[in-house]
């Protein structure tokens, strides 16, 4: 078997972690791999950290002194880069991208990127913050996981240190020590200082308001959940009574129903509509935009988050005048779920889950079928299986990665993922909704639905042979 950690054809250090190594660290599985050889490889891939970050700093340096990391070059990737697109290996805190762009094809226009670089709140959480801000916490999170203090070094004062080489880089950039010294250096820092200055205080007012507003919010928040979860309660009889599969949260929620719900549906756990999406939904096409929503770090408009619910509240409240019966309609909860292509959705994504763990065992010799897929995925039109061996690493891989496609194609597939031969493979319906899906990160649909989507949804459910679902409203 190959060295995962040679260099490649091309002479390049393998710095990337392998899809093999990442499973092996989140999960402790190493596979067909043995263990000790595992350990090894992911021993080197630390030990060549330092250079990795070196040669990434070298790399950026170079491309900007030779004019790539302009508006020409990198403008589309920098778009990216800022929250506008998931490549799969984002760090865990979130990158900001307008909340109405998720789930969409199109490219961003010029006012969801500069809102996206404005300080203005995040949906789901109360506290205000941008891209920029986000990319910033991750390079300070990166630094802080790599630095070591030895004894006899003052570990707080280390990580001053380098905040303030950064925030130096930031405001200098490439202008030399000796340009930007006295009075206009002073004034650099002096205009940093005041913007933390000022940001403190606004985030010391936010953490007193929290606590104020949860103290004062507790027992009313307890009820409010329990209006919730009657409204839950309600959509799901709603669903139940119109024949519609019905997804569980536990085993004992049949009995809410007085029936016996196996005998209604058997595969009800598998792939059934969850009734606290339907209600996230419902919600959402109740409640009014307010004026003013800019201004209140804890009020959203998007659907499933804290903030929306808050804005349900204040909109349908008081509490011990609300009745969730006047809320949880039949004919908006079965449009919904038709509209929102629910049925068909959850019965998809309980096959792009199946499809998923399978693909992610798969592999042929030392090349691994989600890199395959994630070429594919990548490209505008089809990608030969020579083209995928060389950007995986090795053209002899050519064999390998053929016999992979074919295998995804419907060989070894029940449902197939690509379509095409060697000499051009482009994904199936259902395989584009499983990279962006599974692949990709998060459930099919979990988001609104765009045209787009249910345009997806539509073929990918065709060609599997899934049924939709849809509900006219009677007049």
């Amino acid at each position: 078997m190959a060295d995962e950690n040679k260099p490649n054809n091309t002479g390049r250090p393998a710095y990337p972690l392998t899809s093999k190594q990442r499973t092996y660290l989140k999960t402790g599985d190493p596979g067909a791999s043995r263990e000790s050889a595992m350990e090894e490889r992911l021993e080197k891939k630390v030990n060549e950290l330092g250079t990795r970050v070196d040669h990434l700093l070298s790399d950026i340096q170079l491309l900007a002194d030779n004019g790539y990391l302009d508006s020409d070059h990198w403008s589309g990737a920098w778009i990216d880069f800022i929250g506008f697109d998931d490549s799969g290996y984002r760090p865990e805190t979130d990158r900001r991208a307008p909340p109405d762009f998720e789930n969409t094809d199109r490219d961003p226009d010029h006012s969801e990127i500069v809102e996206a670089c404005r300080v203005s709140p995040k949906p789901g959480r109360g506290r205000p913050t941008s891209a920029p801000e986000q990319i910033g916490y991750q390079l300070g999170v990166m630094f802080k996981r790599l630095m070591i203090y030895p004894d006899g070094i003052d570990e707080s004062q280390m990580n001053k240190e380098m905040a303030w080489g950064m925030a130096d880089g930031l405001l200098r950039g490439d202008e030399p020590a000796f340009g930007v010294m006295g009075d206009s250096r002073r004034e650099l820092k002096q205009e940093f200082i005041e913007y933390q200055r000022n940001r403190l205080e606004r985030e010391v007012q936010l953490d007193n308001e929290t606590l104020q507003w949860y103290e004062e919010s507790r027992s009313e928040s307890r009820q409010w959940i329990q209006a919730r979860s009657e409204m839950v309660d309600r959509t799901r009889n709603i669903l139940y009574d119109a024949g519609l599969p019905i997804q569980s949260r536990n085993e004992n929620w049949a009995e809410n129903l007085n029936e016996d719900l196996e005998e209604y549906h058997g595969d009800t756990r598998d792939d059934g509509i969850s009734a606290e999406q339907v209600v996230d939904f419902l919600i959402d096409h109740l409640v009014d935009e307010p004026d003013g929503i800019d201004d209140d770090p804890f009020i959203h408009n998007e659907p499933g988050t804290s903030g929306q619910w808050i804005l349900f509240q204040r909109q349908y409240g008081p509490l011990e005048e609300f009745d969730p019966a006047e809320v949880v309609d039949k004919e908006d909860v079965l449009t919904i779920v038709s509209e929102k292509h629910l049925v068909a959705k959850r019965k998809l994504n309980t096959l792009v889950n199946e499809d998923t763990e399978t693909i992610e065992n798969a592999h042929w010799k030392n090349v691994e079928a989600t890199e395959v897929l994630e070429q594919i995925a990548s490209q505008d039109g089809e990608a030969r299986s020579a083209d995928i061996a060389i950007e995986i690493g090795d053209s002899d891989d050519k064999a390998a990665v053929t016999k992979i496609c074919t295998d995804l194609a419907g060989r070894s597939f029940e449902r197939a993922i690509l379509k095409g031969d060697k000499t051009g493979w482009s994904l199936t319906p259902y395989g584009e909704l499983l990279t962006k899906g599974a692949v990709g990160g998060g459930p099919v649909g979990a988001h609104k639905s765009g045209s787009n989507e249910a345009t997806l949804i539509d073929a990918a459910a065709s060609q599997v042979g899934i049924e939709g679902w849809q509900y006219t409203k009677k007049e």
